[in-house]
Parts: structure tokens; sequence; C-alpha cells
């Protein structure tokens, strides 16, 4: 009796085994090309039903586990966050549910409407973010902006590009005649680009995450087998990559640079593996 149903277990590993690679899909997200109304199961558009889907929203609806989720690169940034939540997103055995960014770029920044600035002189202007604690000011085009320290109320010595943070106000120096639209600033905005939480036999990889207020990539908690191949995530208002909770992941060939506070950051249980610094600055902060 026990041979039986031993031999009745293995019939059933190995046919849950053989039907494993034939239940994942690949899923086709486009920002310019695509459609919502498409089944989002082809990479170009073959017939009216038939071809990528324009947001990552609707990309992520139709996820399974053991899925890919290709974003196309078209030159466009994508501008919503991606969360990946439980059980539709984690590996289907063997098969690790696959985000395959192929070098397309997902951006959190927004822009910041003229009427928001008040010009305090004719070379400081001032901005007050909706929200508050970390703060990333960009331009646009070849601009280049640097943030600077001032003494409290000295905020006018600010140079041209030059900016500081005073009590939950941005101030900009800039020369005489121009204005800030002229410079088309942008601030980061939006919360946080890629965030993981209880998924398992996760990879993501070939994407660029940048301008996002408070994390460019947050494994908030019980992520496990959590792999960043290929990864950029820099510009970012707290760290380009967050870790907490009991979370752990393996970063391969990662770039972590330019954060606010941290490239690296892992916080109570989290643990990480990193096959190479070279690219991550300053070296990554562990607290327990």
């Amino acid at each position: 009796m026990k041979s039986r149903l031993q031999s009745a277990a293995a019939a059933s590993l190995l046919c849950l085994l053989a039907i494993a690679p034939c239940s994942a899909a690949e899923v086709f997200v486009n920002n310019r090309q695509g459609n919502d109304a498409f089944d989002g199961h082809a990479g170009e558009i073959i017939s009216a039903t038939r071809g990528p889907v324009r947001s990552i929203t609707r990309g992520l609806s139709l996820c399974k586990p053991g899925d890919i989720l290709h974003l196309a690169n078209t030159g466009v940034p994508y501008r919503s966050p991606i969360s990946l939540t439980g059980d539709r997103f984690r590996g289907l055995g063997p098969l690790p549910f696959v985000l395959r960014g192929h070098g397309a770029i997902l951006d959190g920044s927004q822009p910041i409407p003229l009427q928001r600035w008040t010009r305090l002189d004719p070379t400081l202007w001032r901005f007050t973010p909706n929200r508050k604690g970390y703060y990333l000011l960009f331009a646009d085009g070849d601009t280049k902006l640097e943030r600077v320290e001032t003494p409290p109320g000295r905020e006018s010595d600010l140079k041209p590009n030059q900016w500081t943070v005073r009590n939950g106000s941005i101030y900009l120096g800039t020369d005489r005649l121009v204005e800030p639209a002229q410079l088309n600033l942008r601030i980061a905005g939006r919360t946080t680009g890629l965030t993981l939480y209880d998924v398992e036999n996760v990879v993501v990889e070939n994407l660029i995450i940048r301008h996002w207020r408070i994390d460019g990539v947050n494994l908030h908690d019980l992520c496990r087998g959590v792999t960043l191949r290929n990864v950029v995530s820099e510009e970012n208002g707290r760290a380009g990559i967050f870790v907490g909770g009991s979370s752990s992941a393996n970063l391969q060939n990662v770039t972590a640079n330019k954060n606010g506070a941290y490239s690296v950051l892992v916080r109570e249980r989290g643990g990480i593996r990193i096959d190479s610094e070279d690219n991550i600055s300053p070296k990554p902060v562990v607290e327990k």
C-alpha cells in the first residue's frame, strides 16, 4: 500500500512539473503602441484584439504566477508605480515571476506649474511641495541644478541654478530674466517606483528606476528569493533600494547612486547579497 501511495504521489509531482511551464505566459506593455483593449499576449499589434497593452496597471492585472511581464523600451518613460504584492506575483514551481524592463525607464518625477512658484526677488523663487520629507528638483534638457546648504535667512545668496530646502519649501536661484517655467522643472513627486510585498521567487531585470520621492525599489516585507539584475536605481529621495522586514534580495550588476540619503538601506531582519559594489555609492547601510 505504501509503495502504491508513493508511486501515485510521484506521478502527481511529475504531472505538475510537466504542466507548470505550459501554464506560464508572457504579458507585454508598450506605452506608445499599446492599447488596454488588447489581450496583452503579443509584443506587436497582430489584430484588432491581439497586441500589447498600454498601461502597467492593465499589464499587472493580466499576470499570473510564473509569468513574464515585459515593458517595452519605447524611449518614453513609464510614469506609474509598480506594485508586486501577494500570490499572483510569485514564481510557479521552478519558474520565477519575471519583470523584464528591456532598459525602459520608470520615472516618478512630476512637472511643477509656474503658478506654484512665488517670486521673492528678481533672482529668487520659492515652491512649497504638498508632501514633505524628501526633496529632489530636476530640470529637463541640458540644465544642471545644484543642491546647496545655505545659512537660515540667506536663501538670497543662491546662485543661478542652485537650490536649497528650508522649512518645507524649495528655494531656487535664477538669472534675473529667467523664470522657472523656462527651465522645465520637475520634482520627485510620486512615492516609490517598485514595491514588493509578500512575494517569492521574483526576478526584476534591465530596468532603470529614478526620480521617486522616497525609494526607487522597496522590498517592504515577506519578500523571499527576489533577484534584481541589471537594475539601475538612481536620483531617488531616500534610497535607491530598501530591504525591510524579513525580506531578502540578491543584487546582480545593480547600480544605485546619486540617491538622497542611501544607495541601499537594509532594516530590521532584512538581508542582501551583492555580487559587486562597484556601482553602489555610498556603501550599503544595514540598520538592525
